[in-house]
C-alpha cells in the first residue's frame, strides 16, 4: 500500500486545487492512446459525466489488429455491460464454459479453470478477437457518445501550464504541431508510452523480457476439435512449455494459438510476421516443443500446420517502483505497471479492475482516480 500513497497524494493536490476554482463538469480530458483501456476510459468517463469535454488521440493510423484473441471474464462482461458495449461483441465471441488444462504427456484433461456457473448478472465468460473488442468499443465511442478518435497523431511534447491545465502536443499525419489543452491527461499507450517517457518518468526504461509470444488465427471447419479433448479453450502443458488452443468466433470458425518462447529481442516491439527462414525457425520451435512427442503430438501438429504465418510479439516489463502520475498527467494499463500479456489474458482484468461501476454515479469523479489508483500494486 505504501507505493500508492505518493500517487494518492498527487491526485488529493490536483482536485483540491483544480476543484476549488471551477467545476469538473465542465473539465477537459486528453486521452493518448486508443487502445482497449484508452476507449473504456473515454466511454466510462462519458457515461459518468456526459457534459465533460474528451478527445481522444492515436498514433496508428487506424484501430490497431494487435493481439490474437481474448479471454473476457465474468468481471470483464460485467464492465463491457455497463458500457453498453457488450450487445456490439457477445454474438461475434465464443461462449466459454472453462478453460482446460490437458497434459501433452498423458493426453488428459488434469484440470480447468471453470466459468460454468454464471455470475450475479448472468454473465459466464467469452473468448473474443482482440480486433472485434476493440471495434466494439470503438462503435460505442462512436455512437452512442459522438466521441472521436484522431489517428496518426504522434505526441511530441506534454507542458504544464498553468491554472491547472496541461498541454500536448501532436504531429498528425506527419504535418503541422497540434496543441490541446486539458486539466487531466491519460496515458494509456502502452508498454513503450511516449506519455511516461514524454513527462510523468523519462527515466523508467521499458526491459525486454527474454521470451515473446508466437500466436496466430486460422480458419477452420465450424467446431472442428482435432481429436483434442478440449471444448472451447484449452491449455496443452508440456515440460517445454504451453500452448494455448482457443475457438475465438461464435460460429467456432477461428482456432487462435498461442505459445510463449525465448528469442533475442526482435527489431519491431509491437510484434512481427516471421518469414522465410525465421518463419521455418519459429515453426520448427513450436513443434518441436509441442508436436513431435506425446499421444496428442500428431493431432496437435495437425493444427500448427495449418497456420500459415506465426506472429511473434517481444514481452516487455518495466523495473519495480516508479510513479504512475505527475501534476496532472495519469497512466493507466500497461504504460503504468506492465502486467505481462503473455497469452492475451489480461485484457478482461484490465477492463474489470479499472472501471468499477459504483465509481461511476454522477458527481463521483474527483474519486474515480483514487479509487482506482487503491486497486493497483506496483
Amino acid at each position: 500500500m505504501s507505493s500508492s500513497l505518493p500517487l494518492i497524494s498527487h491526485f488529493v493536490c490536483i482536485f483540491n486545487t483544480f476543484f476549488v476554482k471551477t467545476s469538473y463538469l465542465d473539465m477537459k480530458v486528453i486521452i493518448v492512446g486508443a487502445g482497449i483501456a484508452g476507449l473504456s476510459a473515454a466511454i466510462a468517463l462519458k457515461r459518468s459525466i456526459p457534459s465533460i469535454s474528451i478527445q481522444v488521440f492515436e498514433i496508428r493510423d487506424k484501430p490497431s489488429t494487435i493481439g490474437g484473441a481474448v479471454n473476457l471474464t465474468p468481471n470483464a462482461l460485467r464492465y463491457l455491460s455497463h458500457l453498453k458495449a457488450l450487445d456490439r461483441l457477445k454474438d461475434k465471441a465464443c461462449p466459454l464454459r472453462a478453460i482446460d488444462i490437458v497434459s501433452c504427456r498423458t493426453g488428459h484433461k488434469v484440470s480447468e479453470m471453470s466459468f460454468d456457473v454464471p455470475d450475479s448478472d448472468g454473465h459466464q465468460a467469452l473468448r473474443a478477437k482482440r480486433a472485434d473488442l476493440l471495434a466494439a468499443l470503438t462503435d460505442t465511442w462512436r455512437l452512442d457518445h459522438g466521441g472521436e478518435v484522431m489517428y496518426d497523431a504522434r505526441l511530441t511534447a506534454i507542458e504544464r501550464g498553468s491554472a491547472g491545465v496541461v498541454r500536448a502536443s501532436f504531429s498528425v499525419g506527419g504535418g503541422a504541431p497540434l496543441s490541446v489543452d486539458a486539466h487531466l491527461l491519460l496515458g494509456t499507450d502502452g508498454i513503450h508510452s511516449a506519455v511516461r517517457a514524454t513527462y510523468v518518468e523519462p527515466a523508467r526504461k521499458e526491459v525486454y523480457s527474454g521470451v515473446a509470444t508466437a500466436n496466430g488465427m486460422v480458419a477452420v471447419p465450424a467446431g472442428a476439435h482435432f481429436g483434442l479433448p478440449f471444448d472451447a479453450t484449452a491449455v496443452f502443458a508440456s515440460r517445454r512449455g504451453s500452448l494455448l488452443l482457443s475457438f475465438a468466433s461464435a460460429d467456432r470458425a477461428d482456432v487462435y494459438l498461442g505459445a510463449v518462447m525465448e528469442t533475442s529481442e526482435v527489431s519491431s516491439r509491437e510484434g512481427w510476421r516471421a518469414l522465410g527462414e525465421d518463419q521455418d525457425a519459429v515453426r520448427a520451435e513450436i513443434f518441436g516443443r509441442f508436436g513431435e512427442t506425446g499421444p496428442l503430438a500428431t493431432r496437435i501438429a495437425d493444427v500448427l500446420q495449418l497456420l500459415p504465418d506465426w506472429f511473434l510479439y517481444p514481452v516487455y516489463k518495466l523495473p519495480p517502483g516508479g510513479v504512475w502520475c505527475k501534476d496532472q498527467v495519469m497512466l493507466l494499463g500497461d504504460a503504468a505497471h506492465a502486467v505481462s500479456w503473455l497469452l492475451c489474458e489480461m485484457t478482461g482484468i484490465y477492463l474489470s479492475a479499472y472501471y468499477q461501476r459504483r465509481c461511476h454515479r454522477k458527481g463521483n469523479l474527483p474519486a474515480l482516480p483514487l479509487r482506482m489508483l487503491c486497486s493497483f500494486r506496483v
